[in-house]
């Protein structure tokens, strides 16, 4: 861009627009005069615009993108249920019930049960000593 010298005058838009043949159609143009109701009208059609591009939920539902969406979750959720093992496989003793466990073998097990919850509940006796009083301790141990 060339820097204008200070000797050189700037150019003259205004006289460059008074000679401009746009300018003098517009000149010979017929002035137009709106309507009374003019802007009642134009509001009128800017609301209707506006009623025709809101949606109801329902169409909203049935444009491509959700159904894209549903589509593609859907077939996740199809490929995971596919990869994933069979679970289907239970113990011999558990699901037969011709072959029910026997008192000796519920009661080995609800002792190792009870001993295990014991000696969790005594170290977190001794860990916070407020937890169980005196008399639950000695219930604990014997």
């Amino acid at each position: 861009m060339k820097a204008t010298k200070a000797h050189q005058p700037l150019p003259d838009h205004d006289a460059e627009l008074e000679n401009d043949a746009v300018w003098s159609l517009l000149e010979q143009g017929t002035q137009a005069e709106p309507s009374p109701q003019f802007t009642q009208n134009t509001l009128r059609a800017a609301r209707l615009q506006n009623e025709k591009t809101t949606t109801s939920w329902w169409q909203k539902i049935f444009t491509p993108k959700p159904i894209i969406a549903l589509g593609v979750t859907g077939l996740a959720a199809f490929a995971i249920t596919l990869s994933l093992p069979n679970q289907t496989d239970t113990p011999n003793d558990l699901s037969s019930p011709s072959n029910p466990p026997s008192i000796a073998e519920v009661s080995e097990d609800w002792d190792d049960l009870e001993d295990a919850l014991a000696s969790e509940l005594l170290s977190d006796a001794a860990e916070n000593p407020s937890l169980l009083t005196d008399q639950q301790i000695v219930a604990l141990l014997y």
